[in-house]
This record gives structure tokens, sequence and C-alpha cells, in this order.
């Protein structure tokens, strides 16, 4: 049995001032291993070599080529000796005490658990909403845990993949990797990683911060982007319609209603929604759930609209409709 109980895993591109912030979080202990894959900056990484230096727990590699955070992530599995391994983003950190709380499911016999977290705009110090969707998702299960839907939501609707305590033996078993692609690398690991654990545990503690920051790559509106990101739903969608049982997937009332609402708010050309709206259909995908014509949800959709619009005019200078 390996000696490292937590293997932190933490692609970086070009930010090395937060991510020596991020790793200021992470305590120095022997059964915690820090493994950082930067993705060809072109910023100086002095800074992460000097702290780096430093930590004994903490190793960096550097690619020679820019590939994406998939691929930074799935060279970092490859190496990881921990028990369990976290995600980190490098713009993002842990908080306070955070090791003592996921250490509590270490000899659990969950094969993920999941917790909440707090959020913050980088630029203005505000309190950020990112992390509205994981909080309600892990609330509605610890509160209701007869709920099925509402444990299906937790391994199927959060696809980020911070903030899961997920064991290592279960992703190397079932061949869990992220999808080396621009945008939504993470969301075919997070489903995949939902079905293939067992067992799966929710924690109200926080224990991250999810930042929003201009110029990163959620906030960049282009039309590449929207389709890659369409691409990976489809396969999403696909991937649980064959796996689930015929309940469970209508429980789960899978839909392209974020896509639509995106498509809408970011004022995509006729051709494009036309484009979109033929793929929707060639993968027999529904376009709303009955539950987006309740009003509660949609001014939750409207607030949300509200909030990312008012993110992106304060940087206007990554938005690009190419």
């Amino acid at each position: 049995m390996s000696d490292i109980n937590l293997s932190i895993i933490i692609p970086h591109f070009n930010i090395p001032d937060l991510l020596c912030r991020l790793l200021r979080s992470i305590p120095e202990r022997d059964d915690i291993e820090v493994i950082i894959v930067d993705d060809c900056s072109t910023e100086s990484l002095d800074s992460v070599r000097q702290f780096v230096s430093t930590r004994d727990n903490v190793s960096l590699i550097v690619l020679d080529q820019n590939h994406g955070a998939g691929r930074c992530r799935n060279i970092a599995l490859e190496r990881v000796k921990g028990r369990w391994i976290l995600f980190a983003d490098a713009d993002d950190r842990f908080l306070d005490g955070f090791y003592d709380v996921i250490s509590a499911f270490f000899d659990s016999d969950n094969d993920m658990v999941v917790f909440t977290a707090t959020g913050e705009e980088i630029d203005t110090n505000n309190a950020g909403t990112r992390h509205f969707l994981l909080n309600e998702t892990v609330d509605r299960w610890c509160d209701n845990k007869d709920d099925p839907k509402a444990a299906l939501n937790v391994r199927y609707k959060l696809n980020a993949p911070w903030c899961k305590l997920i064991r290592t033996d279960m992703v190397k078993e079932n061949g869990v990797a992220f999808e080396e692609v621009k945008v939504s690398n993470d969301e075919m690991f997070s489903t995949r990683a939902g079905y293939y654990a067992k067992t799966v545990e929710v924690c109200k503690t926080p224990i991250y911060c999810i930042t929003s920051r201009p110029g990163s790559l959620i906030q960049v509106i282009s039309e590449e982007n929207f389709m890659t990101r369409l691409q990976v739903f489809v396969r999403k969608y696909h991937f649980l319609k064959e796996h689930l049982s015929t309940d469970d997937f209508r429980m789960l009332d899978l839909s392209a209603q974020e896509k639509v609402f995106s498509m809408i708010q970011n004022r995509y050309s006729l051709g494009f929604c036309a484009r979109v709206v033929r793929e929707l259909r060639k993968n027999r995908i529904p376009f709303f759930t009955w539950e987006t014509l309740r009003p509660s949800t949609l001014v939750s959709k409207l607030k949300l609209a509200r909030n990312l619009k008012a993110e992106r005019r304060r940087s206007k200078k990554y938005i690009s409709k190419g």
C-alpha cells in the first residue's frame, strides 16, 4: 500500500502567480503529492520553480508543446502514487483546513466523495457564482438521501472535476481519462467517473474556492468552442443512454437546454444556429425538458445569464465571435 494518501493534479498555463497562491494553500505533508503539468507556458516559471524547490512533495512537468488541460491531466494521472486524487485549477485555491475534512474519508468504502465550494471574482474580490450548481446539487442529496434523481445529479450533472475526492484504483481499473479537446475536456471524465464509482458520498463542508477570472478559457465566446462543447455533450448523452437503465436515464432528464440558452444569449449567426439544431436533431437530443418551463427554473436561468453577462462586460478584450 502506498504511503501517499492524496495526489493533487494541477494543469497550468501562463498564470504563475495564481498557481503559487494555490500551492501555498496545500499543506506540506509526506502523505500528499502535488503534480503540476505546465502546458508550455510563455510566461516565466521562475516563481513556480522556486516554490517547487522548497517543497519535497511538489513536482513540476513542463511540456514542450501546448496540448490543453486534458492532456496535462492525463499525463499526471499516469504518474500518481496516492490512494486518492483531487484536481485543482491553477487559478483556484483550497480552503484552510480542507485536508482535515477530506482525510476523514480516506478509510471509507467510497469510490468518490463530492464536497462543496465557495466562489470569488479575482478582479473584484466579490463573491462568485460558479459554485452555485455544485452546492445546490450536493445540498439537495444531503437533504434527501432517498431521492434517486438527486443521487443521479451528483454523479452526472457536475462536469468539473474539482471538489471530488476520487479513488485512484477506480480510475485506473476503468481507464477513466480526460478528453484531449480544447474545452470541456473534463465532462466525459466526470461522467465516466460517476458511472464507474460503485459508491458515492457527499459532504456539505466546503474545501475549495472556485474563481472567476477575465480571460479564462471558460469565458471565451467562439463558435468553435461552442461546437466542441456541443459534441462533448452529444458523447455524454449517448454514453449515459447506453449505460444507464431506461428509468434512470429518463429520470436524469438530459437535454440541450443549456446549449440553447447559451446560443441565444451569445447571439450566434442564424447559419450557425441552424447547424446546431441539425446536430441535435440528428442525435435525437431534446432541446428542453419539462422542468425548463417551470417559473423558478426560468428565473434561475435568467439570473445566471445576467451574472455571466456582467462578468464578461468587465473584460471585453477576451470576447471573440470567431
